[in-house]
């Protein structure tokens, strides 16, 4: 963690109904995420499928890209974080189901 600088934060609260799935692809987005409740999956690559439970934090310091979404979903069937992040009314985002 000592490693890891950030210039800026911005904080948002998913609130998902299966299915959805959220690409993290624009440059300079990095990732620090927490599941809080159920499961979900991140995705780097074609083939690295990390199953996520509540109480999970996943980071992607280098501005990996990678999907988030639930079980199961299909990754080309993903919204893309940044166009997500212009929705947010109060830090809260609702998507998927």
């Amino acid at each position: 963690m000592r490693e890891l600088h950030f210039a800026a934060a911005g904080y948002r609260r998913l609130e998902l109904a299966a299915p959805w799935a959220i690409s993290f692809s624009h440059a300079g987005l990095r990732g620090i995420h927490v599941v809080i409740k159920g499961r979900c999956e991140a995705v780097f690559g074609e083939e690295d499928v990390e199953p996520l439970d509540a109480g999970d934090l996943i980071i992607a310091p280098r501005a990996d890209p990678h999907v988030l979404r639930s079980p199961g979903a299909l990754k080309s069937a993903n919204v893309p974080a940044a166009e997500l992040a212009t929705q947010t009314a109060a830090g809260r985002i609702r998507s998927g189901g």
